[in-house]
């Protein structure tokens, strides 16, 4: 598996807002006054936020969020491998790309039992 340098988002301008700015503000609003504390993980819902912005915005809120995180997600779509990684070097959101962590993820291929990397798991997913 080949790796691409950017995943692009699949839904920018659907679930949540395309242009940065206007997501900055949302996501400022949903998230109120943060007042975080470490946490060992959390448990988030992911639909367009206009319908569980203000329930991510609690949860988050509360959370001191580290500079390495993993994202465990469903495969909404049925494409791709079971348990996939994502074979990028970012992720792209509006205004910024994420890089994604190349020793982890070779950690994760190591050692997570049936994990590969995968593009097509990764490329209409939220």
């Amino acid at each position: 598996m080949t790796y691409v340098d950017v995943r692009l988002p699949a839904v920018a301008g659907r679930f949540y807002p395309g242009d940065a700015a206007v997501l900055a503000r949302d996501v400022a609003k949903y998230l109120g006054t943060p007042a975080p504390a470490p946490r060992l993980g959390l448990v988030a819902p992911h639909a367009g936020y206009m319908y569980s912005g203000g329930v991510a915005g609690k949860t988050f809120r509360r959370a001191k969020i580290p500079p390495q995180v993993v994202i465990l997600a469903p495969n909404h779509t049925g494409r791709g491998v079971r348990v996939s990684v994502l074979a990028a070097g970012a992720l792209r959101i509006p205004g910024a790309d994420v890089p994604v962590d190349r020793g982890l993820v070779d950690r994760i291929l190591a050692e997570v039992p049936g994990a590969q990397l995968d593009l097509r798991a990764h490329e209409r997913e939220h």
